[in-house]
Order: structure tokens, then C-alpha cells, then sequence
């Protein structure tokens, strides 16, 4: 009998593959992980490492710290202090991290257009409200 949760499994892969290889031919030389950290730094204000390791939790505060640094060093990212605690550092976007972040996102669109072709609204909306549901039945495994 085959499984559900390995069938989003492959299409999951399949979608990260497809994300991937836009990130590829468009030459923004990013890993998955970093596209990820770029496309929730542009949607949150004031976030800090610690921040995403609450939001992120597949990323590993170890993985966060060497993700981070060479993002740094890649000129996508700069550390600054906050205005209100000294202590606390920022993360915030660099203008080349922008353009990878609009690159990134006119990919999503059109990845999301091609994985949807054929798929009805209505079906888009069951498909949703069962995997609501496969989510919150899986958060009580986590």
C-alpha cells in the first residue's frame, strides 16, 4: 500500500529540485537552505538568528551559525545592532540579497503555475484543507 506522507515526500523533492534548478540557471549561487533564510528575512522586520531557530525549526542552531556566516561573506546579509538592545543582533538584507529575493519569487510563481496546471480552484481547495489536516495530526508527532 503506498503512503501518503512518502507521496508528498516525492513531490516535495520534486518541487525542491524544480526551486533549485531555476536558482541555478538564474546563477543567484544559493543553496535551498539559504533561499529559504533570504525569502523569510524579506517577509519579517527585526529578526534575529534566534528568531529563526524558533520559526525554522529543521535548521539546526549549528547549521544556522555556518548558513549564516557565509551569507554574510557573500555580501547577502549584514549583522547590525538593534537600536533598542545593544546585544541583540539583526539580520537584514543586503540590496544583491533583494535581487535574489525578486529573482526567487518570480520563480516560485511560475513553478507554482506549472504545478498547478490542470488542478481546479476546488481541488486546490480540498487539497489544502487536507494537508491542514495531515499538519496538525503530524504536529502531534513532533
Amino acid at each position: 500500500m503506498e503512503s501518503i506522507t512518502l507521496d508528498i515526500k516525492r513531490v516535495n523533492g520534486k518541487i525542491h529540485r524544480a526551486i533549485s534548478n531555476r536558482c541555478r540557471e538564474n546563477d543567484l549561487n544559493i543553496t535551498p537552505v539559504q533561499g529559504r533564510l533570504l525569502m523569510y528575512l524579506a517577509e519579517h522586520d527585526d529578526v534575529t538568528a534566534t528568531d529563526i531557530l524558533d520559526e525554522l525549526k529543521s535548521v539546526s542552531k549549528s547549521t544556522l551559525s555556518e548558513v549564516l556566516n557565509v551569507m554574510e561573506k557573500n555580501d547577502l546579509v549584514k549583522r547590525v545592532e538593534s537600536s533598542t538592545d545593544s546585544r541583540r543582533k539583526l539580520l537584514i538584507l543586503t540590496d544583491k540579497a533583494k535581487k535574489v529575493v525578486n529573482h526567487m519569487k518570480e520563480d516560485f510563481v511560475s513553478i507554482n503555475e506549472i504545478a498547478l496546471e490542470g488542478v481546479s480552484l476546488e481541488e486546490q481547495k480540498i487539497f489544502r484543507e487536507v494537508l491542514e489536516k495531515i499538519g496538525r495530526n503530524m504536529d502531534n508527532l513532533c
